[in-house]
């Protein structure tokens, strides 16, 4: 009793990248089969304040947060290192195919270029409950 659990996690809804209308488009869904294949839930996040609640804890604090950028941004670079390290390893669990992983990659690269581009993280939810 007076405990504080806190967490954080991701919620998909909000990773995107601007202009719209290429293979990045696909990504939370793909995201989402790669953490599922893996016995995660993507959402996870949402589902949270209802369990604190079905535990008996009171929900203190729920905030949304999310980054965007550039090309030239910390944000941007935070989504390529994810990209090049985890889309083979989705590609090798067939998630999604070889030739699908490098056409994101390919249409990232080409965004890179873009001034006008803007990536949107996905958005990191912070909850806390106390008994």
């Amino acid at each position: 009793p007076g405990g504080i659990i806190a967490a954080q996690d991701y919620w998909y809804e909000g990773l995107s990248l601007f202009p719209r209308g290429t293979s990045f488009d696909r990504l939370p869904d793909i995201i989402r089969a790669y953490y599922s294949a893996g016995g995660g839930d993507s959402y996870t996040g949402g589902k949270l304040p209802s369990l604190l609640r079905k535990l008996g804890l009171r929900v203190t604090h729920f905030a949304p947060h999310q980054l965007s950028g550039g090309p030239q941004s910390d944000a941007w670079e935070w989504m390529n290192r994810f990209l090049v390290s985890h889309l083979p390893l989705m590609a090798e669990k067939g998630i999604l195919t070889k030739q699908g992983a490098k056409d994101i990659l390919d249409d990232w690269e080409t965004q890179r270029s873009n001034p006008d581009a803007i990536y949107f993280s996905p958005i990191v939810v912070d909850i806390a409950g106390e008994l």
